[in-house]
């Protein structure tokens, strides 16, 4: 029997939106096996989930007797362990910039539960997420509000930190996001001082519509600075392994628009390279141009 794409998009977009089979069999008429058969058809269909997140987090209250840079902080004297005061999110592809923000209430209460919860939802759904210092902060925050909120491990996704990547082909003279977008005359985030933290925990309404905003703003300026950096990305995850195609295309951002442009040679092999004519990435094939016999006879340097 054939699948109605629009019907599948349509079952897709409510499931999207948080509603299981029952209910969205009820809302369409259609059976539960129904409603299954289509989301089993938008699944293999669907292009990878890639997302774009920042997390902002509150201070720490602690006590001690005295300042100064040998000042030792131990646990015990942590008053109030720290909260996450909100998020923003945004699908690679969408025009729109989610977030989320405690209430004054919740703020004063350092309760998070409502934005953990949150977060946990757009990364469980997440194929490959990107973040600014994702490995050493953004995702290990996370996953410790996670497992304090009694959430469930979230599907395993791949990551992309662009902190990491600029580090790694780049000898900027500060590798932070707002220097980065300055840099690169991309959108820059939004001014703040540590004031901002100070009255969002004390529940100021003003400081915390300000907070989601400069929030947001990170995340334009961090979407800026991926797609600049995309092409010298390492080890990018592979999104043309989320499309039900054969064709080639860049493992980058899924375009079909590529040139020849040379070959990528290891110690016994030769491959040939291509660059997107999107992207600008240079990705390579897998099947080597060298004959087994031409490499049954190649010898290498010896490591040392």
């Amino acid at each position: 029997m054939a699948i109605s794409k629009r019907r599948s998009a349509i079952v897709r977009f409510w499931a999207d939106k948080g509603m299981g089979n029952k209910e969205i069999s009820d809302k369409l008429g259609l059976s539960e096996s129904s409603v299954r058969r289509y989301l089993r058809n938008s699944n293999e269909n669907k292009s990878p989930k890639v997302l774009l997140f920042d997390i902002e987090t509150s201070t720490l209250n602690v006590k001690t007797f005295y300042i100064g840079s040998r000042v030792s902080i131990q646990h015990y004297k942590i008053m109030d362990d720290w909260f996450m005061l909100g998020y923003a999110a945004k699908m690679l592809d969408d025009k729109d910039v989610m977030s989320e923000i405690v209430t004054p209430e919740e703020a004063i209460a350092r309760d998070d539960r409502r934005i953990v919860e949150g977060i946990w939802k757009l990364i469980n759904d997440a194929d490959v997420v990107i973040a600014h210092n994702a490995k050493r902060f953004d995702v290990r925050k996370i996953n410790w509000r996670f497992a304090m909120h009694n959430l469930p491990k979230p599907q395993d996704f791949q990551i992309v930190d662009t902190l990491i990547q600029t580090q790694k082909h780049f000898a900027s003279s500060s590798h932070k996001l707002d220097f980065l977008a300055s840099e690169f005359s991309l959108r820059k985030k939004e001014d703040t001082e540590f004031a901002l933290w100070v009255d969002c925990e004390h529940g100021d309404p003003k400081a915390l519509a300000y907070m989601n905003h400069y929030n947001e703003s990170d995340i334009w300026a961090l979407q800026d600075l991926y797609l600049k950096i995309r092409p010298w990305v390492s080890s990018h995850p592979n999104l043309g392994l989320f499309i039900d195609d054969n064709d080639p295309m860049c493992p980058y951002c899924m375009s079909k628009d590529l040139v020849e442009d040379g070959e990528y040679k290891t110690s016994v092999s030769s491959f040939q390279c291509y660059r997107c004519q999107e992207c600008g990435a240079t990705p390579r094939g897998r099947t080597s141009s060298v004959s087994k016999e031409k490499r049954v006879g190649l010898l290498i340097s010896t490591a040392r």
